[in-house]
Formats: structure tokens, sequence, C-alpha cells
């Protein structure tokens, strides 16, 4: 869990502190790596820091959750969205959305069966899933060739068929892809509404999440120093 939230509250300040890129992976993993070492070393050496963290990152992760919006937009570097983006955002949004439902329409049976049957039928939550990802393509596998089938006599035309078929995939990833940016355009608006309405819940997240970044820059440099490493590097 400690991990996690250092990766979405953390990993990026710690890149460019660094030198490091996010974006490359070879960065990205070597970040990663170094969280997890620097979090198994004060779990090992110092619990009590450890216990410190955890008090405010759970009080901040409940006030986020309250307010249900996401830790990126409290960041200062990724928050800045101009109306320009906005703009975009939902010209795609609308553009894009009968894209959006022609993937739907052709995927949705085969994919939300896999989850309904994992949620009412499996048991254990380790096996959910490599049970959605098993039946998931079996499902796919033959409900695929059953539309492709329904279209061909339809349409009783092989090419607009076989441009059919080609376009169940991709159509059905944009569907992922869509409702994420939807998503994201969501969360966005609900916190300009929740800044309005609830701004001194806001600076009081923002003003937790600048103690706790403080907290990591000491916990960096104290690490940094006992590892034999310069943290100005």
């Amino acid at each position: 869990m400690i991990v996690e939230a250092l990766e979405r509250i953390y990993k990026q300040e710690l890149a460019v502190d660094l030198g490091l890129e996010t974006d490359n992976k070879a960065d990205d993993f070597s970040v990663t790596k170094g969280l997890i070492n620097a979090v198994e070393w004060y779990y090992e050496n110092e619990p009590l820091k450890v216990n410190e963290f955890n008090g405010k990152l759970n009080l901040y992760q409940r006030l986020l959750n309250r307010l249900q919006i996401k830790d990126e937009f409290l960041d200062p570097a990724s928050s800045r969205v101009t109306f320009w983006e906005r703009t975009k955002a939902i010209l795609y949004i609308i553009i894009m959305f009968p894209i959006y439902l022609y993937g739907l329409i052709n995927n949705v049976i085969p994919y939300k069966l896999p989850r309904w049957y994992a949620r009412h039928f499996v048991q254990h939550k380790a096996e959910v899933a490599p049970w959605k990802m098993l039946s998931g393509t079996i499902i796919f596998l033959i409900y695929y060739p059953i539309e492709i089938i329904i279209f061909a006599s339809l349409t009783g035309s092989f090419i607009w068929t076989f441009i059919y078929a080609l376009s169940l995939i991709p159509s059905g990833n944009f569907v992922l892809q869509y409702i994420n940016r939807v998503r994201d355009y969501r969360q966005h608006l609900r916190f300009i509404s929740v800044f309005y309405k609830k701004r001194t819940l806001i600076y009081e997240l923002i003003k937790q999440r600048t103690e706790i970044i403080d907290l990591l820059n000491s916990y960096k440099i104290e690490y940094m120093n006992t590892m034999g490493l310069n943290p100005e590097k």
C-alpha cells in the first residue's frame, strides 16, 4: 500500500529530483525499485517513522475518498488544465461517441459476461483475475465468429464482412480508452465543483499533501545519506 501511494504522490517529483524520466521505462523501473528498497529499509530500521507516515497518509487518503477526487488534481505540476485542453476533451467525447457506441454494441456481452460470472460464482479473490482472462478469451473466440456470421448473412458482402471482422478488436479496445477519458474528464469537473463548494477542505487537502511531500523529502535525504548516496546529485 505504501509503495502504491508513493508512486501516486511522490514518484514524479522524485524522478525529477534524480534527473530521471518516468516516461522512460528503464528510468521508471529504477524509480520504482528505489522506492521499494527505501520502504523496506524504513520498515526494518525506522518502524516508528513508517507509522508516522502511515498516519498522515491514511488521513489524507480518507479525505480524498470523502471528496471523491484524485491526488493528481492537487499536484501543481499536473493540475493546470487550459481552456483549449478542456475544449479538446469535450470535442473528443462528442466526436468519438459514435465509435464508442459501435464498439460497445459489438463487445459489451463478451466483456461483461466473464466479470458477471466471476463476481457471482468465483469464491477466491486470487482466482478472479485468471478466470476472467481465461473465460474472456474463450467467450470472445466464440462470440466474434457468431457476430461475423450474422453480419455476413445480413450484408452478403465479403468485403464489408472482412472490414467488420477487422474492426471488432480495435473497437473494443477503443471503448475502454473512451471510458477512461470520460471518467478522467468527469473527475476534473468534479474537482472544480468541489473546489468552489468546499474550498476549506481542498485547502486542508493541499496542506496535508504538502506535509506528506516535505516528510518524504526529509526521509529521502536521510535514506540517501545512510546508504552513502548524494541526494544533491
